[in-house]
């Protein structure tokens, strides 16, 4: 695909590895500003470098749990966030937005954490990841949408 466009590919499914869990994605939003984004206009982000999948915020059920993975298993439902912060006792530990930006000194941490939300199937750190509590159900799909009318 060219850089700067977006569009669909079939890309392989993403492997566990330690410390995520592999979601089958239910609802993602779309960003208003993603073509923006991903032509490289907005200067103040720093996206993955080379191809990607974009994709922050979603909903979920959980495929699979990798190692090191403790308190998510498959079939929960989960919220997905963006909003990573690395486990580090340091002044600064790196810190993303995945599969959107970092600052330069946490780009190589937004490079292993690439692909987001817009897929069948998004690999995310369990750290990123909360289940939705069985009494919250999932609304029928005609509830999601809010209908409006420009003059």
């Amino acid at each position: 695909m060219a850089a700067g466009s977006l569009g669909y590919e079939e890309v392989p499914e993403p492997r566990i590895r330690d410390g995520s869990v592999l979601v089958r994605m239910q609802a993602s939003p779309l960003l208003s500003y993603l073509r923006s984004y991903v032509a490289g206009e907005l200067a103040a982000y720093h996206p993955p470098a080379g191809e990607f999948t974009p994709g922050t915020n979603g909903i979920g059920v959980i495929e699979a749990a990798g190692p090191d993975v403790y308190g998510l298993s498959a079939g929960q439902r989960v919220l997905l966030s963006p909003h990573l912060v690395v486990a580090e006792n340091v002044a600064e530990p790196a810190e993303a937005l995945l599969a959107l930006t970092a600052e330069p000194a946490s780009a190589a941490l937004l490079d292993s954490w690439r692909d987001g939300t817009l897929a069948e199937l998004a690999l995310m750190p369990a750290a990123t990841v909360t289940p939705i509590p069985p009494a919250l159900r999932a609304p029928r799909s005609r509830r999601l949408c809010a209908p409006c009318q420009a003059p």
